[in-house]
């Protein structure tokens, strides 16, 4: 946890003195999330597709939010869809992921400069924290982060808890340099699949902005997490990312799940529920929703649009979905 430090002056008689005080920030306040599960188009016709959304929504103690009616749930047209219209046709809610069992998760850290800015107060940190608390007995966790132009692997897979935690802290206080996200993904994926024997292998991406190196595309990454047979899930920060198409793809197309936190305090929520996904124990939602075009859509294209959930009359979450038309 960062620290604050506050200058208190203190005047005597005779002298003044100046008293350096450190004071912890307040404890972190968790926002709610929602990830996505999975996007798909089910039919389509001239100018009309029909669209399929798994979701997955907690609370600010990450837990599922299983109250929410089709009335929770929107599309506001925006640009630059003004000339769409989004209309819900069919809704399940209480649905559970099919059970995967012990898990082996590596997490990939984005460590770059802008870090400072998007996550102030490291709440990526106190996350990932939350997320070891609720490791299960034969779960093991490894941890790796990227900056300038690689990535470095902190302890491998079946590490140390403690060990893992005091790394963590390290990481509160080193961001800098750039995003080499596609490069660090591929090698990782392909390390990853050499540290353990343990089938359900997931890879845990997390970052707050676009690939800065290249050197793989998003297309070798998916086609070498599907031949090694891990989950790649991504999770994205801040407003300003503009590369939740490729986030939502990889973790689409590798069996992964996709995460969104407009606000940073949404990683702890997200992250404190991240071990029922992993496990494959966790309910979602599906609802279906129709999109009509102006025109038809006569080349394969993909499209961002958010879902709003109204949780109460003042919260509402954003939810970016990835659809692919035609």
């Amino acid at each position: 946890m960062r620290k604050l430090l506050f200058i208190i002056i203190t005047t005597f008689v005779t002298f003044g003195c100046t008293r350096i005080v450190e004071i912890e920030i307040p404890p972190y306040k968790a926002e709610p999330s929602g990830s996505v599960l999975t996007s798909r188009v089910v039919s389509s016709n001239p100018g009309s597709y029909i669209v399929e959304v798994d979701l997955h929504i907690v609370d600010d103690r990450a837990q599922y939010i299983r109250n929410l009616t089709s009335d929770n749930f929107s599309i506001p047209s925006s640009y630059p869809f003004e000339n769409y219209t989004f209309s819900l046709n069919d809704f399940k809610r209480g649905l559970s992921t099919d059970y995967k069992g012990t898990y082996a998760a590596m997490f990939l850290m984005d460590q770059s400069g802008s870090i400072l800015s998007t996550d102030p107060y490291d709440s990526r940190v106190e996350a990932a924290n939350i997320f070891l608390n609720n490791l299960g007995p034969s779960d093991v966790v490894g941890l790796s982060s990227f900056t300038n132009s690689y990535f470095t692997v902190h302890h491998k897979i079946g590490s140390e808890i403690s060990q893992i935690r005091s790394t963590l802290n390290i990481l509160a206080n080193s961001e800098g340099g750039g995003t080499p996200l596609y490069i660090s993904t591929f090698d990782l994926t392909e390390l990853l699949s050499t540290m353990t024997t343990i089938e359900n292998k997931a890879l845990i991406v997390f970052t707050d902005g676009g690939d800065t190196n290249g050197g793989k595309t998003p297309d070798q990454i998916i086609q070498l997490a599907k031949e090694k047979n891990i989950q790649i899930y991504t999770v994205g920060l801040g407003g300003g990312l503009n590369n939740l198409d490729v986030l939502s793809k990889i973790a689409y197309e590798t069996g992964g799940y996709f995460m969104w936190a407009e606000d940073a305090n949404q990683l702890i929520s997200y992250f404190g529920t991240l071990g029922n996904l992993l496990q494959g124990n966790a309910n979602f939602y599906r609802i279906r929703f129709e999109i009509k075009t102006p025109s038809p859509i006569t080349s394969k294209t993909n499209f961002i649009f958010n879902i709003e959930v109204a949780l109460s009359p003042v919260k509402t979450i954003k939810i970016p979905i990835l659809v692919t038309l035609p």
